[in-house]
């Protein structure tokens, strides 16, 4: 049997203190033995201590040690401004805690502590309290938070679900702890669907300060979540992770947050749709406007995605969200995608039969070499933009969809040199046609037959960016086209400059023509 009564005072003395005082520091805790590979826990006879002889001892560091218990007499260390008890498998606090009046900085995870002691709230200097605990049938101690507002960085509350009236939610006033930067809301597993409209209550008047930059809601059994989640009040958020709310029907309208970076959504069974709301449309910004990274995961009640447009920007948003969204999707009508830079994406049996609405693709960005599905697919897509993908190879698998009556491609030099599998022939539905880039060695593009019929059907035709294109074709361009740009193109423009180029009656006959 190992006394370690020793590892107590080592750690005493490791603050300043005398070996004297240090062996104090040890006889004022339960002594703890070791026997085989089991740790016991035996409150000493007497746990008396004079605060004269302690009255220096401000940070006092206690975690892991296995202690079950504080003695009553604590209260004495007057002077303790750090206490941390991390990991310890304490139950609860001394009735007198409170006494400890110049106390700062108070770690209480991974511990059992099941409530707060009482009059919490006149430990006023706390500047750090990581969980504060909501005991059973004591719901009312959540307004001890209340003149604790020099909390800051992280505080977790929890076991929520004891929280049964909205006045006493009130008077928490989270609002005013203005120096907090994370918040972790935390409900436990003993509630049941009868509280899930006082839940709601509750959570509702909870409200967090407005610069706050990380919050987590768990375990939630609300029937909505609150008004100020999506109300563009919390501006300066920046993570939000919504677990486990599984009565929630709908999604607030995060989209309205400018500064979210990083989005989780798991286990809420109770989301089946997720509609326009979730963007925020009704807001004159642009929804998602800093959105990095956004994951779905374990919604298994989810089957469809209702909103008409759906902004996806990043690597890690389009890893963990694109194909939810497309296989989701019936009602998707315009979807822009950029700024991937991540490995190909390999959807083998992906099956867009459900995307027959997508009207409008816009991909910028895409650093891969390849797509992860054919974009003949989207039977009803009619505007298709291409801009700077750079590194795409692979594009397009087996053609582009018949109904194209827009197509725009800017900065995709990969896909030039493919234009002859493009299949373009088949694009009887094309009215306008783009195409730009740094072209140093193209002297005619596209082919004049292909040309030709390309701007058979066109109204409006742009050519950008071509410094080695020489001419137009020799026929002439066909009188359906009302309006002809050509820019950056110094042979081009030369040639067929108003009246005076030399091939200008080649292209007078057009309504309108702009040659920069």
């Amino acid at each position: 049997m190992a006394l370690h009564r020793n590892m107590i005072i080592s750690l005493a003395m490791e603050f300043g203190l005398r070996q004297y005082d240090a062996k104090l520091v040890a006889s004022f805790f339960p002594t703890m033995f070791t026997t085989g590979n089991r740790r016991e826990i035996h409150p000493p006879k007497t746990a008396k201590i004079h605060a004269a002889q302690l009255k220096l001892l401000r940070y006092l560091d206690l975690s892991y040690t296995g202690i079950t218990s504080l003695p009553d007499s604590i209260y004495v260390l007057y002077n303790l401004q750090t206490l941390l008890l991390l990991g310890c498998k304490l139950t609860e606090l001394p009735s007198d805690f409170y006494k400890l009046v110049n106390l700062r900085h108070l770690n209480l995870e991974s511990t059992l502590i099941s409530k707060m002691p009482k009059q919490i709230q006149r430990l006023s200097h706390l500047q750090t309290l990581t969980n504060f605990v909501v005991g059973e049938h004591s719901g009312y101690d959540i307004k001890e938070l209340e003149k604790l507002n020099h909390l800051r960085e992280t505080l977790c509350i929890s076991q929520l679900e004891n929280v049964t009236d909205r006045a006493d939610a009130v008077e928490a006033n989270l609002r005013d702890k203005t120096h907090l930067e994370a918040l972790h809301m935390r409900y436990g597993y003993k509630g049941t669907t009868d509280g899930s409209i006082v839940e709601k209550d509750v959570l509702e008047v909870l409200e967090p300060n407005s610069n706050l930059n990380s919050l987590i809601i768990e375990d939630y059994r609300g029937t909505g979540f609150p008004h100020w989640l999506g109300d563009c009040y919390l501006l300066n958020l920046v993570s939000l992770e919504l677990n486990r709310c599984g009565f929630c029907s709908r999604l607030p309208p995060l989209g309205k947050l400018p500064s979210l970076k990083e989005l989780s959504i798991s286990e809420c069974y109770g989301i089946e749709i997720i509609g326009e709301e979730f963007y925020g449309y009704n807001s004159s910004t642009v929804p998602f406007a800093s959105l990095e990274s956004l994951k779905f995961d374990n919604m298994y009640g989810w089957n469809e995605w209702l909103c008409p447009k759906a902004w996806l920007g990043g690597t890690r948003v389009i890893e963990s969200s694109l194909e939810q969204i497309l296989f989701n999707s019936s009602s998707l009508e315009k979807l822009y995608v950029g700024d991937y830079d991540g490995e190909n994406l390999e959807w083998p049996s992906f099956d867009l039969r459900s995307c027959n609405s997508l009207c409008t693709l816009s991909i910028s960005g895409w650093c891969s070499s390849s797509l992860p599905f054919a974009l003949n697919l989207f039977t009803n897509l009619h505007s298709l933009d291409l801009y700077d993908c750079r590194q795409l190879k692979l594009f397009p698998q087996r053609g582009l969809p018949s109904s194209l009556s827009t197509l725009r491609i800017n900065k995709f030099p990969e896909l030039i040199a493919l234009r002859e599998e493009w299949g373009l022939f088949e694009l009887n539905s094309l009215k306008e046609f783009k195409v730009s880039d740094d072209f140093e060695n193209v002297e005619s593009f596209p082919e004049e037959n292909l040309l030709v019929f390309l701007i058979s059907n066109l109204s409006d035709s742009y050519i950008e960016y071509y410094p080695c294109l020489e001419r137009l074709p020799e026929e002439g361009l066909p009188s359906s086209l009302s309006t002809l740009y050509i820019r950056e193109c110094p042979i081009v423009k030369q040639r067929y400059q108003k009246v005076e180029g030399e091939s200008w009656n080649t292209i007078c006959h057009i309504p309108d023509v702009f040659i920069y």
